[in-house]
Formats: structure tokens, C-alpha cells, sequence
């Protein structure tokens, strides 16, 4: 998951796992086919396919063709947060 500059996301937890909520901004994230990790936009849910990348913008982000250099990026397994 990679989250854009000046944009905010929480990560919640749920009974069938985890939930990151994208809270302002725009965010790009691949799914992996065995994953139980849910994404928001907001309060909707975000449907997307395994192993193919998904961006989502909330409302007054900046369209995804003028995407900035990404913040942050939250690797899979053992990973972490990791500052550009």
C-alpha cells in the first residue's frame, strides 16, 4: 500500500481481520489473493482484484494521472512503514 503525500489512513481491527481506512488523500495498493485485509475510502468499501494495483482518492484529492511522490509505503509480511 502506498499512500500519497498530505494523505491520511487508519488501520482498524475487525472480526474477520484487518481494515485500512483511507481518512483524506489518495492511496494505491495491490491485494494479495490470500489476503483478509479490507480497504475504505472513507465509509466505502473498496472492491478490488487480486494482484492487479487499485488507487482510490477521497473527495478533493488530486486526480490519479497528478499523483505525487509517495509518503509512505506499508510493505506485506515482517514489512513496515517506511518514510520517502
Amino acid at each position: 500500500m502506498t499512500l500519497d503525500p498530505d494523505s491520511n489512513a487508519k488501520v482498524e481491527q475487525t472480526d474477520g481481520g484487518l481494515l485500512l481506512r483511507l481518512v483524506s488523500g489518495t492511496m494505491a495498493f495491490t491485494l494479495a489473493s490470500n489476503s483478509n485485509l479490507s480497504f475504505f475510502s472513507g465509509q466505502t468499501a473498496v472492491q478490488a482484484a487480486p494482484n492487479v494495483e487499485t488507487t482510490v482518492g477521497t473527495a478533493g484529492a488530486p486526480a490519479v494521472g497528478s499523483r505525487a511522490t509517495p509518503a509512505f509505503t506499508i510493505t506485506g509480511p515482517g514489512g513496515g512503514l517506511c518514510r520517502k
